[in-house]
Parts: structure tokens; sequence; C-alpha cells
């Protein structure tokens, strides 16, 4: 074989690694949404459709997206219902949740629930829903999105899953809160499980701008730019110098 040979094969298992990286990457940038199947084989599609997402949430076994369209799509591990798909199977590619009147601006996605937030500001919820978790007045699991029961009132303008609990934000700077209450961290100075939201107390003239779920602790920014946390506080994860579990947002 002359030097030119060996060139030649060179340049022809470059070329073949070079397809196959931009093979990998257009497979990275495009998501193909389908029937889907059980997690246990990759499922063959009935349809395969291009869908843009503006707004992405990771769970711990599932991952929630919301399209261009409008609708939420999940994948992932399906068991208590978590991807709202109306089934109990998991899904290796996304599918459609079961809200196709809806039209959607954020999800998030927590351990075994998920939440949606729709452009006119009511909330969504779907999964477990033991320790009231989904807001719904019950305590069962839901195979497809259910109200949450906030008032009508209140126009919600942003949504967090917790581990076990859940938080809105309205339009005026109010928090709803709902499922595990037992460390306090639904704020409304009580320490038991609610079904249905109640209202987290709030600083005098303080206007909540920003809310986040932990596990079993909840923390917001004011508009006066000061992050408030409240809930169990064995390591400290409230940030107020103490180990000290609180029950509201301190004044």
């Amino acid at each position: 074989m002359t030097i030119d040979d060996v060139h030649a094969a060179d340049e022809v298992r470059a070329a073949s690694r070079r397809r196959r990286i931009a093979l990998v990457a257009a497979a990275m940038l495009t998501v193909s949404l389908g029937a889907g199947g059980p997690a246990a084989a990759d499922p063959e599609p009935l349809a395969s459709t291009e869908v843009a997402f503006t707004q992405v949430s990771a769970g711990a076994t599932h991952g929630v997206a919301v399209g261009r369209d409008g609708k939420a799509y999940s994948w992932g591990y399906n068991i208590q219902g978590r991807l709202g798909d109306g089934t109990g199977e998991s899904r290796l590619s996304p599918v459609a949740v079961d809200a196709a009147d809806l039209k959607l601006d954020q999800v998030s996605a927590a351990l075994s629930h998920s939440l949606a937030l729709t452009t006119d500001g009511t909330v969504y919820a779907w999964g477990a829903g033991s320790q009231g978790k989904l807001g719904d007045g019950a305590v069962v699991d839901r195979l497809s999105p259910v109200r949450v029961q906030i008032p009508d009132t209140e126009q919600v303008v942003s949504v967090d899953a917790g581990k076990y609990h859940s938080l809105a934000l309205t339009d005026d700077g109010d928090i709803y809160a709902w499922g595990a209450g037992s460390q306090g961290q639904l704020g409304n100075n009580a320490k038991v499980d609610v079904s249905v939201p109640v209202k987290t107390q709030r600083p005098d003239g303080v206007a909540f701008v920003q809310v986040s779920a932990g596990e079993q602790n909840s923390s917001a920014i004011g508009d006066n730019g000061v992050v408030y946390s409240w809930g169990y506080n064995n390591r400290g994860q409230l940030g107020t110098g103490s180990t000290t579990a609180v029950s509201v947002p301190p004044p």
C-alpha cells in the first residue's frame, strides 16, 4: 500500500467520523414526538413531528416541557400518572399531556407530580395526590390534569412544584401553597397537610416576586430584594443563621 493509499483511507475514516458526529448532533437538536410505549423497550412511534419548546422542567424520574403550540409534553417514568397523558405507561420519548383544550405557559415537575400554568393564570396538576399535593381537594392520584383550587379571583403568574408540596405566585404578590405541611413549608403558621391551597403569610408591606419549593422548605424573593425562607431547617437550608425551623416567612 502506498502513502497515497494510506492518506486516502485516513480521509475515508475521517469523513465517516464526521458523518456520525453530525448525525448525533442532529438527533440531539430534534425531539421526535411519538405514541410512546413501556420504558422496557424503545417504542416505535406511530407518528413523528418536530416540536419547538419554550420551557422545560426536570423531575426526579420524568420531564415536562411546553411547546410553542401551548401544549405540554412529558416523558419518563409514569407511576402514579406523573406524565399526565391519561395512562400509567412510562415513555421513552415525549407524549402530549392530556390537556388538549388548555393553552399553557409554564410547567414544573417534581418527584411524583407535575404542575402547569395556563396563559390565563389558572393552575393544573397531575400525578401522585398523596398529602394533597395536587391541590384539588383530594388525596388520590390523577392520570390527567385537574384544576388546582385557587380562587377564581386570583391571577397566578408562576408555579413551582416541590418534592411533597407546591407553590403558586399571584400577580399581586401573594403565595398559595398546598400539599405536605408538617414542617411548616406551606408558610401559613400551621404544620398540617392541606389538599386545598392556603395563603402563605407575607411580611407587612412586602409583595413576593418569585417562589421556589424544596423538599420540606420554601423560599421567596420580596419586592424589596430580600429572600424569605420557611419550613424545615435541620441543615441550615433556610439561611437564617440558625437551624431553627419556622412556619411563616420571617418579618
